[in-house]
């Protein structure tokens, strides 16, 4: 029989392959990191993104949804600042409240409005100049909340 061949320890043989390949699987670990930060990041961004477009209730919107079932009517004008101040009180929801612009109507005529903004309510009480928001409640019979 022949002699035995030597053989090298089986690590020190795959030595450098399982340097190339620990190398290799670093790389992938790494691109993989990087592609799930990239997706979490986007995911996150999306739902920032769904959440400040996403339609909440509007401010006052049920008490000037309620202002409107109960009568009650406000006239002025676009060019009245005391009626902007009104509007800007109610915010978006004043889209609820009924409103007749004196500019285009005879309905103010006929109704004698002389100043601006001029509140008509259900039983004919006049309030004339902008109201606070809890007077037109207490007027009304609407609860004021803010949602």
């Amino acid at each position: 029989m022949g002699r035995k061949k030597r053989r090298t320890p089986l690590k020190e043989q795959q030595l450098p392959v399982n340097a190339e390949r620990l190398t290799a699987h670093r790389k992938r670990r790494q691109k993989l990191v990087i592609t799930w930060t990239i997706i979490v990041l986007a995911l996150a961004l999306a739902a920032v993104l769904a959440y400040s477009v996403w339609p909440r209730p509007l401010p006052y919107a049920g008490f000037a949804a309620c202002l409107t079932q109960k009568g009650a009517v406000m006239y002025g004008t676009d060019w009245c600042s005391h009626c902007q101040a009104q509007k800007q009180m109610f915010g978006t929801a004043f889209k609820s409240v009924t409103f007749v612009n004196c500019d285009y109507t005879r309905a103010c005529q006929d109704k004698n409005i002389s100043g601006y903004p001029t509140w008509i309510l259900a039983d004919g009480t006049r309030l004339e100049g902008d109201q606070p928001l809890g007077l037109l409640g207490e007027k009304t019979g609407c609860v004021l909340s803010q949602q």
